[in-house]
């Protein structure tokens, strides 16, 4: 009995670890989009006011992803290479949050790169496009904890965003 129930868990692990270190066609696909960029320009949503009055700041989370970027050799654009820039990358940070009368908050951390695409149909048509977005996933939170579990998703959500970018150009 024990010696089945090993190499089922042997089994179990060995599909985990495959599931995990191969990426699906989606995410070769989504990975692809970024292939060839030389950098983002980056937009940080400004916070709701009830955050704001707990002591987080646009600029601060603005100043975290920088630094995040700046980490990882990914250069941020400044507008006038930007517009240059083919695909207008556009890397958006944007945190929404709702808090209740007990002090609780609900929030979300939004992050999306968006490119300028061409229908594939209708070359001449092009438009603004989320081409790389981070899992997102509503979180509860006293305010007491806000500030701490909001620099934790941003790492991660901009970690995973540094990953694709990376595996897509490869240095």
């Amino acid at each position: 009995m024990a010696d089945a129930m090993m190499k089922l868990t042997g089994v179990i692990s060995a599909l985990l670890l495959t599931a995990t270190a191969a990426p699906s066609a989606a995410q070769i696909a989504v990975r692809s989009t970024l292939t060839g960029l030389t950098g983002v320009r980056l937009a940080v949503e400004d916070i709701p006011l009830d955050a704001e009055r707990d002591g987080m700041t646009t600029a601060g989370i603005q100043v975290q992803v920088e630094t995040l970027l700046s980490r990882a050799q990914i250069k941020i654009l400044d507008l006038e290479t930007w517009n240059k820039t083919p695909g207008k990358p556009l890397l958006q940070v944007a945190f929404v949050a709702v808090k209740n009368q007990a002090g609780t908050y609900a929030y979300n951390l939004d992050v999306q790169l968006f490119q300028t695409v061409q229908l594939s149909r209708q070359s001449s048509l092009s438009a603004e496009s989320a081409t790389w977005t981070a899992p997102t996933m509503v979180h509860l939170v006293n305010v007491s904890r806000l500030r701490e579990d909001l620099h934790q998703e941003i790492e991660d959500k901009v970690g995973a965003f540094v990953s694709s970018f990376r595996a897509a150009n490869p240095r």
